[in-house]
């Protein structure tokens, strides 16, 4: 004899598996998006790479180079006009002359980057890690540097400011210190 309680005992279970079932998808998909997305910035990374060693100059913008490790890469006069490098790794990367307007390199490990008479004009460096990194004649105009981290021997030569930059008071006195 069954239960009256049974079928309410049923629905539930049943309830519970689809309620399992959808967490278990929905993670799974979460997962599959974080590979996807993952995958996309190593070809970006991967692209830049090329792009540097052939000497072709097109156009990188708005690539999302998030957590990329760049090393001894020339991108010379590159178009990466708001471009992601948040939380990206950057060594020995020649950007002189680049046109870096808008880009994002919030969380970025920089060392030893050249970004001699590039334009960062917005660039984001908040929690960046500058170190050895030449800004010589560089367009900062509206750049944020307020929360820049370890500024170590960095070049700030002939920088082009104005009243929307964002400086830490480290930066802001080695700024004033060159010019």
């Amino acid at each position: 004899m069954t239960s009256l309680l049974d079928p309410v005992v049923e629905l539930v279970m049943n309830g519970a598996a689809a309620l399992l079932k959808l967490f278990i998808n929905n993670r799974t998909e979460k997962a599959e998006l974080q590979k996807l997305l993952a995958r996309q910035q190593e070809e970006h990374a991967t692209i830049a790479r090329c792009w540097a060693e052939q000497g072709k100059r097109r156009s990188l913008r708005g690539f999302d180079l998030t957590g990329a490790r760049l090393a001894n890469v020339d991108l010379v006069k590159a178009d990466l006009v708001e471009a992601s490098f948040r939380k990206a790794e950057l060594s020995e990367v020649n950007l002189g002359e680049s046109n870096l307007t808008g880009a994002d390199f919030s969380g970025a490990f920089l060392l030893g980057v050249d970004f001699s008479q590039a334009n960062l004009n917005m660039a984001d460096f908040r929690d960046a890690t500058l170190r050895n990194v030449n800004f010589s004649q560089a367009n900062l105009r509206g750049a944020g540097f307020s929360r820049a981290k370890d500024v170590t021997n960095c070049t700030w030569d002939g920088v082009y400011l104005n009243s929307q930059t964002q400086l830490n008071q480290e930066i802001r006195n080695r700024i004033l210190y060159t010019q």
